[in-house]
C-alpha cells in the first residue's frame, strides 16, 4: 500500500512541475501560449469530431444532430489549425460577455434589499463592464493578459498542489500506521 502512495505521489509531483512549468511559460510567454493552446484546442476539435463520427456511424439508428455536430467539430479543428489569427476573436467574445454578464447582474442585484450586498455587487459590476470594454477596444492587450492571468492561476494551482502533495510525503508514514490499525480493526470486528 505504501509503496502505491509513493509512485502515486511521484507521479502527481512530476505533473505538478509540469503544470508550474507550463504556468511559466504562459506568464513569460503569452503569445507563444496563445499558439498552443490553439493547437490544442484544433486537436481537440478534430479528435472529438471524429470520435462523434464514428461513434454515430456504428450505431444501428445513426442520429443526424450527432453526423452535424462531429463535422462541425472537424471543420472546427481545421478552422483552428489553418488559422493563426482565429485565437483574435477569444477576448471580443469575452470582452462582450463580460458587458453582457455583468449587466444583467446588475438587473438583479437592483431587487436586492441588503444594501452592503447591493453596493458590492454593482462595483463588481461596473469593474467587469470596463474590462469588457478593455477587451473589445484592445483585444490583443486583452490576450497577452489573458494569458498572463491563465499563467499565474495555473502556477498558484501547481504550486499549492507541490506543497500537498510534499505534507503528504512527509507524513506517508504516519498515513500508512493510521490505515494498518483501521484495516486490523476491521478485521478484529469481522472475527468477533
Amino acid at each position: 500500500m505504501k509503496n502505491t502512495i509513493k509512485r502515486f505521489i511521484n507521479s502527481a509531483m512530476i505533473m505538478t512541475v509540469a503544470f508550474i512549468i507550463l504556468g511559466l511559460v504562459f506568464i513569460f510567454f503569452p503569445e507563444g501560449s496563445l499558439d498552443v493552446i490553439r493547437w490544442i484546442v484544433a486537436i481537440f476539435c478534430f479528435a472529438a469530431g471524429i470520435y462523434m463520427l464514428a461513434a454515430n456511424i456504428s450505431r444501428s439508428r445513426p442520429m443526424f444532430a450527432a453526423t452535424i455536430l462531429g463535422v462541425v467539430l472537424i471543420i472546427g479543428g481545421i478552422v483552428f489549425a489553418a488559422n493563426e489569427n482565429v485565437m483574435n476573436i477569444l477576448p471580443i467574445v469575452l470582452g462582450a460577455w463580460f458587458i453582457i454578464s455583468s449587466v444583467s447582474t446588475i438587473s438583479y442585484t437592483v431587487a436586492l434589499q441588503n444594501s452592503r450586498a447591493k453596493t458590492f455587487s454593482i462595483v463588481a459590476s461596473l469593474l467587469e463592464i470596463v474590462c469588457g470594454i478593455l477587451l473589445l477596444i484592445n483585444p490583443w492587450g486583452g490576450q497577452i493578459a489573458l494569458m498572463t492571468f491563465v499563467g499565474i492561476m495555473i502556477l498558484i494551482y501547481a504550486l499549492a498542489s507541490l506543497v500537498d502533495l510534499v505534507t503528504l510525503k512527509n507524513n506517508l508514514k504516519d498515513i500508512n500506521k493510521k490505515f494498518n490499525k483501521l484495516i486490523e480493526g476491521e478485521i478484529v470486528e469481522e472475527e468477533k
